[in-house]
Order: C-alpha cells, then structure tokens, then sequence
C-alpha cells in the first residue's frame, strides 16, 4: 500500500520538479516568491497520488506560503470543510497574485456552504483582489449549480450591480465581473 505523501515531502518533490523556464513565466504573470516553477499537470499527479481531496494536507500545503504548493492546496482542498475564517484567510494569504486570489481561493469558495455568502461580502470590498475573487466565486457558483437551483433574482439583481459599478472598479475586478456576465448570460 503507497503511502499518502507528507506536507514536508511534497515540498521537497515540488522543490525538485520546478524548472527556471516555468518560473519566469509565473513571476511574469504576476506569482510572486516563493515559487519553484512547477507545471499544473505536474501538481496533479501528486493530488492524484496524495488520494485526490485531502483537507488537513491541503491545510498544510497553504500554510507553507510556496506559491506551488498553495495553488494544489486548492485542488486538494474539500470546499465542504471551508469555513468561513478558512476562506477569509486564504483569500488574504493568496492576496499576492491573482493565480491564487481569483481561481484557488475562488474554486474553492465556490464549492463551500458559504460560498455565495462570502461572495457577496467580497464583491463589496474596496481591495481589488477580494472584490475579483467575489465575482469569480459567483461565476464558479453558476457554473456549478443545476439552472434550477439558481435564485434567478438574486442573479439578475447582481448584473444590474456590474451594469452600475464596473466603470469605477479596478480592473482585476473589472475583468472577473465581465466573466460573471459571461457565466450568466444564458439564464437572464
């Protein structure tokens, strides 16, 4: 029986299969140090041999502030154990770049209890990393509910909010509302 790899033991293996090539394509993109340059397919032969979703490993992984390990934190995470001080606090620890902010911190805020509710929260914030991730958590939570399932009304109420308000926002959170509009676009 394979063994379930450690927090410690990923991130020497990370250390490991990071390339200089990668790295300068990330930091280009606006991940910040530390970071060892890891391709995603690469992160997801290690969810897949950590057992898939794992949370306290998650949990680890996101704590130990390397970039790499951060971004397969959110794909090992179970959205369902997120509470709410969980996302808060990932969400500002992931404040440094967009690749954790908009889409780790957002997957997996889409699939918590809470999501639509720290959602809503976060598209009100004056910092332009929480009011992008909020608008990516909405459109994660579109993507994700049955049509049927969907408050219609609360929806149509949020796209008159980014009719009124997207001139003025910051751009990372114009850019995540023009895809909440996108993600809605056949239900209204």
């Amino acid at each position: 029986m394979a063994t379930v790899p450690t927090a410690a033991s990923i991130l020497a293996e990370l250390k490991k299969l990071g390339t200089a090539s990668y790295k300068k394509v990330m930091l280009k993109h606006g991940v910040r140090e530390p970071v060892h340059g890891v391709k995603i397919s690469d992160l997801k032969l290690i969810q897949k041999r950590a057992g898939g979703t794992n949370h306290a490993l998650a949990q680890e992984l996101w704590d130990s502030g390397v970039y790499d390990a951060m971004y397969l934190a959110g794909l090992m995470a179970d959205d369902t154990q997120m509470s709410k001080r969980d996302l808060q606090r990932w969400l500002d620890d992931g404040a440094s770049c967009a690749a954790l902010s908009e889409y780790s911190v957002a997957w997996v805020a889409a699939g918590s209890p809470d999501g639509w509710e720290v959602a809503q929260k976060w598209i009100g914030s004056k910092k332009e990393h929480e009011a992008a991730a909020g608008w990516n958590v909405l459109s994660g939570i579109v993507a994700m509910t049955p049509d049927e399932d969907l408050d219609l009304v609360a929806i149509r109420d949020l796209l008159a909010r980014v009719k009124t308000t997207i001139g003025a926002a910051p751009n990372r959170a114009k850019y995540t509302m023009n895809g909440f509009v996108a993600a809605v676009s056949d239900l209204t």
